[in-house]
């Protein structure tokens, strides 16, 4: 894979512009995911929740810690049962039921990942999205995250549900 992305790096003329696009794409996606994870889940834990939100995160320290590091939420399940039950007081009646439906169900960054990216890759091939296929981006990305496995990596095979809806 690094010989074909460097044999695809070395044939652009323009390097400087090549790494400010890319540049770009990464400041956008990491831009949108902290402000979803700053922003965004607070709130909601805040108002929906009604846990303090970031005394919350600090008990579900060890999940999100492995979370990050493996890149899958299906990894994390066991470790976040544990820390919602001892750490957060959820019962286990609970905790049983709606973790392992959020693990499947709730790939929301996985959603926003696939959203910018199918943006990226219209822009890349210069074509022009209306706000309708926009919206079907936005959608099939729901859609598609939802289907997708708790595994690392399991968007990039998804991307091309939403690119093929766009006629990508």
């Amino acid at each position: 894979i690094f010989g074909i992305v460097a044999k695809t790096v070395a044939d652009q003329g323009d390097l400087i512009g090549l790494m400010s696009s890319m540049g770009l794409y990464m400041g956008t996606v990491i831009l949108a995911l902290s402000i979803h994870f700053f922003l965004t889940l607070p709130l909601i834990a805040k108002y929906i929740g009604r846990v303090h939100p970031y005394r919350h995160m600090k008990n579900m320290a060890t999940p999100l810690f492995t979370a990050f590091s493996t890149s899958s939420s299906g990894a994390t399940l066991p470790l976040t049962m544990e820390a919602v039950e001892s750490n957060s007081g959820v019962s286990n009646k609970i905790s049983s039921f709606t973790l392992p439906l959020g693990a499947t169900i709730n790939m929301d960054g996985t959603a926003l990942y696939e959203c910018v990216a199918a943006m990226f890759i219209a822009q890349a091939y210069g074509a022009d999205l209306s706000l309708f296929s926009q919206a079907i981006i936005v959608l099939t990305a729901l859609l598609a995250s939802i289907g997708a496995a708790a595994i690392p990596m399991a968007g990039l095979v998804m991307i091309t549900v939403i690119l093929t809806a766009v006629n990508l």
